[in-house]
């Protein structure tokens, strides 16, 4: 179509594969149904996912696709396109979303573009900030602007309900598929449940394949550390999901990332508050020698939390999983027109202490239902079965979110399901990189990252104690110990210096704490004594 001939001029890389849009299958009578992801912490994507799943129980041609593996140039063929998104921080946007959302912002894209689309969003968001859920509404504006059909309005997850985000969706998800099957017929000869009750439990297929290597196959993770070795799983599994990343040997050296970080030494470890105060802050010092990353006032530091390996070892055991053997993964539904996925091999505990959260968070209502598929014991069975449903809503939230129970501790609880490797991949939280503001300035520490770090310990509404997987696990380092390495990268920011040195600074942190105001303000004692090279910073 002509309108699609402004999206083509966007420049896109070519080593990698985008799917093709999902255009209505004239023979098979299906509806291509366009699921597009922008996720920070996971939750977006599970959200997808979900969707996803229902889809194709409802018959419809799903594709699950996170917003910055789609190619924007196929938008204006979708048929029906459903956009998930988050809103972090001060109404930050998802840093996947950002491309896309550059793209769509041109003002050569013509009113017109996106005719014959149609469009539904999901937000998700936290009503305790100011810029609640703005990337969602910012979107399903811009895409009806373009002249996409808006599907139904808007739906808006909120964290601080009881339940959370499920609250809003469970109602949302229902009105969606009235409103497909409204437009779309049900293809002839098929069936699905009604449209207004919620779809049975049903384990489907998992997102991955295992295939179990021979005991002495070449393993990638065998001669690196294995801070990368962790990072390399994550890599792995990435590429598995057809995230059309290209995989390479996890050694130092070249661009620094989540799949490649750069092994800094831990240089100081101080406790800044009294040995008697209730809270830990901690100085950190980070040594990025020979790494040539560079930071601005306002970026952070992003690294891998490390699980503690007892806890690795315990659910090694629990899931009767040799950590020590190597597999390869592969997706269970590739793409139509995905080239082969790349893959290597990996161990299993690099995969378990490197992708997988199984201390930190609490799990996702899918992780209830899919555990209940493998509980031979009934009343756990119908207990997990209670769990997922949005009927048990109040009492997962009170059992697991409410306490903070993590995938290993519900585990304990239901000693009777144990899940194969495969579906533990799909149902359990991915381990997310923490992301530390950075309380110096280059200008005046040219090799090293300070961080000022608070330890995070609480307890739960039933006296039990909590802990943050990273911040404890920083706190314990002892930089006397050779192995006191992060696995670390510069992620941006979006505070960012005044343009002037001459102009003046009203600092306020209540949110972000004191880390940043320090880089700040030693970033000016930098100018103060001179040209800072590479001045403030990108946007300063």
């Amino acid at each position: 179509p002509n309108a699609q001939k402004p999206f083509r001029k966007h420049y896109l890389p070519r080593d990698r594969f985008y799917p093709k849009p999902t255009l209505r299958t004239q023979m098979s009578g299906t509806v291509g149904l366009r699921i597009l992801y922008a996720s920070e912490t996971g939750n977006a994507q599970d959200v997808a996912e979900r969707i996803g799943r229902e889809g194709k129980r409802r018959h419809f041609e799903v594709n699950v696709c996170s917003i910055d593996n789609y190619n924007p140039i196929s938008l204006p063929l979708e048929s029906h396109v459903v956009f998930i998104t988050s809103t972090t921080g001060q109404g930050d946007p998802p840093e996947t979303f950002k491309r896309f959302w550059r793209f769509l912002l041109k003002k050569s894209l013509p009113a017109d573009s996106l005719n014959g689309v149609a469009c539904a969003v999901f937000g998700l968001g936290d009503s305790g900030y100011v810029q609640y859920n703005v990337t969602g509404r910012r979107l399903a504006v811009r895409v009806k602007a373009l002249g996409a059909e808006e599907l139904l309005p808007i739906g808006l997850g909120d964290d601080q309900h009881p339940n959370g985000y499920e609250a809003t969706l469970d109602s949302w998800v229902i009105k969606l598929w009235q409103t497909l099957r409204s437009r779309c017929p049900l293809p002839p000869g098929k069936q699905e449940p009604p449209l207004g009750q919620e779809l049975p439990p049903e384990l489907g297929e998992p997102k991955y394949r295992v295939a179990w290597l021979a005991p002495g196959a070449a393993d990638v993770d065998a001669d690196v550390a294995p801070e990368l070795a962790r990072a390399w799983a994550v890599a792995v599994m990435d590429a598995a999901s057809g995230s059309g990343i290209t995989l390479s040997h996890p050694t130092p050296g070249g661009a620094h990332g989540p799949g490649r970080p750069f092994l800094a030494r831990l240089t100081r470890n101080d406790r800044l508050t009294a040995p008697n105060h209730d809270q830990d802050v901690r100085h950190l010092e980070v040594d990025l020698s020979g790494s040539q990353l560079a930071y601005h006032p306002g970026d952070s530091l992003a690294l891998w939390p490390a699980t503690p390996p007892a806890l690795v070892e315990e659910f090694l055991t629990r899931c009767h999983l040799d950590g020590d053997a190597r597999v390869q993964l592969s997706a269970a539904s590739p793409a139509p027109g995905a080239p082969p996925a790349p893959s290597a091999p990996v161990t299993v505990r690099a995969l378990v202490a490197g992708a997988l959260d199984i201390a930190s968070v609490p799990p996702r209502r899918y992780f209830f239902e899919g555990l209940s598929h493998f509980a031979t014991d009934d009343r756990e069975r119908e207990r997990l079965q209670d769990f997922a449903s949005s009927e048990g809503r109040d009492e997962v939230y009170r059992y697991c979110n409410r306490e903070r129970r993590c995938v290993l501790e519900v585990l304990r609880d239901f000693p009777s399901a144990t899940p194969p490797l495969e579906w533990l991949l799909t149902l359990c939280p991915r381990l997310q990189p923490r992301l530390f503001s950075i309380s110096s300035a280059q200008a005046l520490h040219p090799t090293t990252c300070h961080l000022t770090v608070a330890v995070v310990a609480w307890k739960t509404p039933t006296k039990r104690p909590r802990v943050g997987l990273c911040t404890r696990w920083l706190s314990r380092l002892d930089p006397a110990d050779p192995a006191a390495v992060l696995p670390v990268w510069i992620a941006e920011g979006t505070l960012k210096m005044p343009p002037s040195p001459a102009q003046g600074m009203l600092l306020v942190g209540p949110g972000t704490g004191v880390a940043p105001l320090r880089a700040f303000l030693q970033h000016r004692q930098a100018e103060r004594s001179g040209p800072v090279p590479g001045g403030p910073g990108p946007g300063g």
